[in-house]
This record gives structure tokens, C-alpha cells and sequence, in this order.
């Protein structure tokens, strides 16, 4: 959880340039060449002032502004993240206030699908994988064999990392993600080791305190009162507390109540209806009921004469409904809102296989029988386009059908800086007194390794009588 949260601001930080979060400093360029390696990357010389070249990590300013635009658009189902759009500025070049849980839905879902053209195609496959490897290792199911590849592959990955990003970039959360395969293979899916319970609660017991200069003392006394609270709420009839609250996604399902199964399914519509009187519609819709219903074909010839006799049909029209405690919005309403609920997929056949169609809901209908309704959805077929809301764990770390692709051990040696902006510049005066303070850093780190008086030289009498040699400090 917070392996993950560090290296997803180190990335955000150092493609966006965000001053304070970036890697690539001028510090940075310097290592480069005290070790004499990315030449294209290190300092260039230009009279009394240094060129600091762009790296092609980094994003120019048009496409900083259109990363952020992305951000600001980017819908998830509802429940599946926070509102991300908040964390973009207002000159929208920069992310900042990240939560734990935004880095997570930022490294495993948004960073593999925007970054691709926004950085070159080494760049962005190297952060892909990485985000892939957490996606996997982060599903509610793991299996041995995948997580025995993982651990061979987070290496490769993080390689390809090395060979793009500065020294700097590389700390020790970064080598960290190599023994999660590990420890997932001793604890088991990470649902069970991760820190979000716990920071809930931890969250829940700061919020106790009204005193500061006695905070112990203030979450005692909400605890106990919060406890006192939940016991005696537990036989409170006619009000209503946490326990027999409704869900947010109320759902309910009458397969007990009805005999026919087309009736028999739980949906709760949360919006107004809309009364529609059509008559060439609503063939459709009724033929479609009886079409895929078994159990009324002995009826329809039986009833076909009164069935004609109705005279004009009508039915309701909805924007939203609850089924099997997931929300679904028409694609009208979805327009004015963070989220997208719009969407739907369901299996179907072509050229003989099994494949999956994705479109989205423009209406929800509800035909009026006598003493029993049935809904139907009005589904716009989308091409080319896709839509899944899984929650934030995948179920399986590996596709449906059991393969896994493994990465690419390819790796590219184009030349890490780019010339479509001018590079930021410093005076040499800056540069020099840089060099000169880690020269210093450097001459005083060793002289400290050369006088440590810390260790304590123990002699017996036999070895020669030597002194005991004691630290001033335990004197």
C-alpha cells in the first residue's frame, strides 16, 4: 500500500516536473556525471550559465495540459475510486494531494492507458508493466505459479527503469516492490497484509480527539461512549441505526413471489418515472418478453384474441435503477456526473465463439402487466470502444482463460533527452558551489568513518594486559 503510494508520486512527480516531488534535479545530472554515464543527460556548459537538457520522461507543457484535461474527464463506476479531477490544479499542470487510494488507482489504471502517447513507447511500456505487476499482485485470488514469474520479472522491470529515469529516482521503496512476490507467497493475496483497515481506523480514533493536550484521554472516552452507543443500538426497534440501515444500493428480488422468471429479478429505481403511451414499440418490448420466456408459450394462443383487445399499451421510462446492489444510470445523466454507470457488457455469440459485447444504457423501461411489471433495457451497442468495473482487486491474477502474457525483455537505447524546449539554465557560480557542498558531504562522510570511536576494543589480561578502551559517552 504505501510501496505503492511512494512510487506512484515518484512517477507522477518527475513526468509532470513537479517542483518538490521531481527526481531529476540538478543534483541528479551531477551524479550522472561523476559517473561518466547518459552523457545526453548531464550539464551543458555555456559561458557563465549551464543547460540542464529535457529528458524524454518528462512531459512538455501542451502535454502536461492535456494529461490533466484526462484527468479532469476520467469517469469510474460508482464506488470504484474518488474524484481524482480534485487533485489536478488550476493552471492544470500539475497533481498534488493524492490519497493512498488514488495512487492505487492511478498506478494499476490510469498511468498504462495515459501515458500511451503522451511518452515514447519504451518509456511507457516499462511503466505499464509496473503497473500490471501491482494489478496482479494486488488480486483478491493469487496462484503460486504466477507469483514464482513475478518475482522473475520485477527485476526486468525495474531494470528497464534504471536504464530511463535519474539515480535519484531509485530509493529504497523502489527496490522494496522486488520481495512483495515473496511476501505474498508467505501471507497470501494482499487483502489480508495491507494497511487500509488499519489507516481507517487509525483515522476514526484521531478524529476523537477534542483535547489536545490530552489526546489518550479523549479517544477513551469515545471509545467507550461509541461502544455504549453500539450495544444498546443493537435492540432499538423503529429507529433506524447502522446495523438495520439500508444499504446505499438497495436492491431487492421476488424469485419466491412470482412463478414466471422473466418477473423474478431485483431491480429498485431510483429516479422519477416517465409515463409513455406507444403502440409500435411496444410490440417489440412484449414479443421480446415472451420470446425468452418458457413458461407462457401454452398461454400465448390460449390469450392471443384478448391480447389483441388491450387496446393502447403503455409503460414507464427511467434514468436510474439499483440491480443486485450495483447503480446503472442512463447515458443522459451520466454526462453531468463524476461517475459513469452507463455502461453494460453481456456474452454473446459470434462466428460461433463466445465474446463479449459492451454498450451503453440509453433507456430503462418498465412494461405494465396487470399485478406484475418487467423490465427492459434499451442498449446502445458501442464500437470499438470497451468498459469494465470490476471493483479495485482483481478477482484472478491472470486472464479468464487461464494465460498470462509474461513482459518483454527488450529494452531500447535511444538517447534519453529531447530538443522540442529549451532546457532550464543556471548560473555556473550555482553550479560550482552545488559541486562544492557535495564535495564536502563527501570529505565529511569519511572522515567520519575513519575517527568512529563507537566500537569498544575488549583485551583480556592473557593477550597482553591491554586497556579497556571506553566511549566518552559511557563515562
Amino acid at each position: 500500500m504505501h510501496i505503492e503510494k511512494n512510487i506512484c508520486e515518484n512517477l507522477i512527480g518527475t513526468i509532470l516536473n513537479i517542483i518538490g516531488k521531481i527526481k531529476d534535479t540538478v543534483k541528479a545530472r551531477l551524479d550522472l556525471k561523476d559517473l561518466g554515464i547518459k552523457e545526453e543527460l548531464q550539464l551543458i556548459e555555456d559561458g557563465d550559465s549551464c543547460e540542464m537538457p529535457n529528458a524524454r520522461y518528462t512531459l512538455s507543457k501542451e502535454k502536461k495540459k492535456a494529461f490533466c484535461d484526462f484527468l479532469r474527464e476520467v469517469k469510474f463506476p460508482d464506488g470504484f475510486a474518488s474524484n481524482i479531477s480534485r487533485c489536478v490544479s488550476a493552471d492544470g499542470t500539475k497533481v498534488q494531494g493524492l490519497k493512498t487510494h488514488d495512487c492505487h488507482i492511478l498506478l494499476q489504471r490510469i498511468l498504462p492507458a495515459a501515458m500511451r502517447g503522451f511518452l515514447d513507447n519504451d518509456i511507457y511500456e516499462a511503466i505499464a508493466e509496473l503497473g500490471k505487476f501491482f494489478r496482479e499482485l494486488c488480486s483478491k485470488t493469487l496462484n503460486k505459479d504466477v507469483l514464482a514469474k513475478m518475482k522473475e520479472e520485477i527485476p526486468m522491470i525495474l531494470v528497464k527503469l534504471e536504464k530511463i529515469f535519474p539515480l535519484a529516482f531509485f530509493d529504497v521503496m523502489m527496490h522494496l516492490a522486488v520481495h512483495l512476490p515473496d511476501e505474498a507467497l508467505l501471507r497470501g493475496p494482499v487483502q489480508y497484509g495491507w494497511m487500509y483497515p488499519i489507516e481507517r481506523r487509525l483515522y476514526t480514533l484521531k478524529r476523537y480527539v477534542r483535547n489536545r493536550a490530552r489526546p489518550e484521554g479523549s479517544i477513551a472516552e469515545a471509545y467507550i461512549a461509541d461502544e455504549c452507543l453500539t450495544f444498546c443500538s443493537k435492540y432499538m426497534e423503529g429507529v433506524e441505526t447502522r446495523f438495520n440501515g439500508e444499504p446505499r444500493n438497495i436492491c431487492f428480488c421476488n424469485e419466491e413471489n412470482y412463478g414466471v422468471d422473466v418477473f423474478g429479478h431485483g431491480v429498485h429505481f431510483t429516479s422519477a418515472p416517465e409515463l409513455v403511451y406507444d403502440e409500435n414499440g411496444f410490440d417489440r418490448m412484449v414479443w421480446y418478453v415472451l420470446h425468452n420466456c418458457s413458461q407462457v408459450e401454452q398461454y400465448v394462443e390460449m390469450f392471443r384474441d384478448e391480447l389483441n383487445r388491450e387496446g393502447v399499451p403503455k409503460f414507464k421510462k427511467y434514468s436510474s435503477c439499483v440491480v443486485n446492489g450495483v447503480r446503472f444510470n442512463t447515458v443522459d445523466p451520466d454526462k453531468n456526473k463524476k461517475t459513469q454507470n452507463s455502461g453494460v457488457m453481456v456474452q454473446g455469440e459470434h462466428n460461433g465463439q463466445v465474446i463479449d459485447f459492451f454498450g451503453i444504457l440509453k433507456e430503462i423501461i418498465q412494461l405494465l402487466y396487470i399485478g406484475d411489471e418487467r423490465h427492459l433495457y434499451n442498449v446502445k451497442e458501442t464500437e470499438g470502444g470497451s468498459f469494465s468495473s470490476p471493483a479495485y482487486q482483481e478477482n484472478e491474477c491472470f486472464e479468464e482463460d487461464g494465460t498470462r502474457h509474461p513482459i518483454s525483455d527488450k529494452t531500447c537505447d535511444t538517447p534519453l533527452n529531447r530538443d522540442d524546449e529549451q532546457g532550464a539554465r543556471f548560473e555556473a557560480a550555482e553550479i560550482s558551489k552545488l559541486v562544492m557542498e557535495r564535495n564536502r558531504e563527501v570529505h565529511e562522510i569519511d572522515g567520519e568513518d575513519e575517527d568512529d570511536d563507537t566500537l569498544l576494543e575488549y583485551c583480556s589480561d592473557d593477550e597482553g594486559g591491554a586497556a579497556l578502551e571506553v566511549d566518552s559517552d559511557d563515562e
